[in-house]
């Protein structure tokens, strides 16, 4: 006798046992994923086609799907290309944009009659309501460790003492894929998607499936720290928060309620959490129900993050200031692609200027160089144009920090140079308002360029130079020898 089954877990062990009492043999053999085999895209294709000819529709189906099936690598089961091929050929029998999401009602509506069945046949313990906040949880979190899972639904069921339970009804339901971890996300992506906005309050299609709890739940998981995370080292996130975001974001591409209602406020009142998106963030920039001005204060949160972080000297937290930084260059340009022409020039001249300081902290110097360089000539560009004694400003600290990567890389010359054309702005700008004590922030940054200045002049053989700088620098009101 051979039995096939997607686990074997919670039923074979019990049956094993009883058919070795029966004096009959036993043997267990794992299968690998038909996916493995064979290419994805073929395996769809063929279930698309058998499901069309059993339905009668032939029209048009070649092509690329309005559901994203192309991305391959997202189906690494055979169940997540069968629905969507199933959900590829009935949309062609419903008219009208909602007809994806009012065929993942549909599914749903299935899945719950079937959590109904696993309880009333008593394959699990707890009411399907648990089942429908673990399946939450794993549409957000994606797979995870044990303990890792324990911790998130704490986050959202909270006071509960039948978390294990949870899991262990949730796996019955929706076995592991690798067998080592628990909160197995339905699959495909796009239907885990739904799910979550079908059980959220706040869209037409969500009033007979919608659950109260789930309108804070994203706050619960990802702003809120576990007892265990508290215990960590802060800047350690826990480790569902980046799918959680990445996935949010996602959703909100298709299902206008969660983007104004959950991930607005979410990236707003936790900034970092847009830094826990990475690429998938300047997705936002597309999203047209969501507020004009919102990916532009990400944005901006982002870059001042990069500041803060900036001043670290822990190698972990200047990483996350060199990916805060990257982030925020990447929103302005993409929604630089959405305005005119000229528009988030200025920001990105900003957030090219902070990553070249990063990049050589980190040691890219190569990446360093080139950042550098298209920093300083977006802001001779912004200065020449607008002619504004800050833009003139931002030019000055953006050399010196080219300066600083040329010196890193022995560009001796190039650094003498960039640092030149640094001074002759702070001395046309000192000069342009002589009878005024200079700002506190100016003599800051002119010190810094004087210090560097001697270095690179020492580095260059000019060692006299070098000494008469330093020397003026320990002179009182030394600025003005500067010139």
């Amino acid at each position: 006798m051979l039995l096939i089954a997607r686990s074997v877990r919670g039923w074979w062990s019990p049956l094993k046992d009883a058919l070795r009492d029966r004096g009959l043999p036993t043997r267990s053999i794992g299968l690998s994923s038909l996916t493995e085999e064979i290419a994805p895209e073929k395996l769809f294709c063929a279930a698309r086609d058998g499901f069309a000819k059993m339905l009668a529709i032939d029209d048009g189906l070649p092509g690329t799907s309005p559901l994203g099936i192309h991305q391959w690598d997202r189906f690494r089961h055979v169940l997540a290309l069968h629905t969507s091929a199933l959900v590829e050929v009935c949309a062609r029998l419903l008219p009208g944009p909602e007809r994806t999401a009012a065929i993942s009602s549909y599914l749903l509506d299935r899945e719950r009659r079937y959590w109904e069945d696993l309880y009333e046949g008593q394959r699990i313990r707890l009411p399907v309501g648990k089942l429908a906040l673990a399946t939450y949880t794993a549409a957000l979190t994606s797979a995870l460790d044990h303990d890792a899972g324990l911790d998130a639904l704490a986050c959202l069921d909270r006071g509960s003492a039948d978390s294990g339970q949870v899991l262990a009804d949730h796996a019955t339901a929706y076995p592991p894929f690798n067998g080592h971890t628990v909160l197995e996300p339905l699959h495909p992506h796009w239907l885990a998607q739904d799910y979550l906005a079908l059980i959220t309050p706040g869209d037409p299609l969500s009033f007979e499936t919608s659950e109260p709890w789930a309108l804070r739940a994203p706050v619960h998981l990802l702003a809120t720290p576990t007892q265990s995370e508290e215990k960590k080292a802060a800047s350690t996130w826990p480790a569902w928060l980046r799918p959680a975001v990445s996935t949010l974001i996602e959703t909100s591409q298709r299902w206008p309620h969660i983007a104004t209602g959950q991930l607005v406020p979410l990236l707003t009142d936790h900034p970092h959490l847009a830094l826990a998106a990475g690429k998938t963030l300047t997705a936002i920039t597309d999203i047209a129900h969501l507020p004009t001005a919102f990916a532009a204060d990400v944005a901006s949160s982002l870059q001042g993050l990069g500041e803060y972080l900036h001043m670290a000297e822990d190698a972990e937290e200047l990483e996350k200031a060199l990916e805060a930084t990257q982030l925020a260059l990447d929103l302005y340009h993409a929604l630089g692609a959405h305005e005119p022409a000229d528009a988030f020039v200025s920001q990105q001249a900003e957030s090219l200027s902070a990553l070249s300081s990063l990049q050589r902290r980190t040691g890219q110097l190569e990446s360093a160089s080139q950042t550098a360089a298209r920093a300083v000539g977006l802001y001779r560009r912004l200065a020449h144009e607008f002619h504004q004694v800050a833009y003139a400003r931002e030019l000055a600290v953006a050399l010196y920090r080219q300066a600083q990567v040329l010196a890193s890389q022995k560009n001796w010359y190039e650094a003498l140079a960039a640092i030149k054309e640094c001074l002759d702005i702070y001395r046309a700008e000192y000069l342009a308002t002589p009878n005024s004590l200079p700002t506190t922030v100016f003599i800051d940054s002119l010190y810094e360029t004087r210090i560097l200045h001697a270095e690179v002049l020492a580095s260059l053989g000019r060692t006299e130079e070098a000494d008469e700088i330093r020397r003026q620098l320990t002179t009182g009101r030394w600025w003005y020898l500067s010139w």
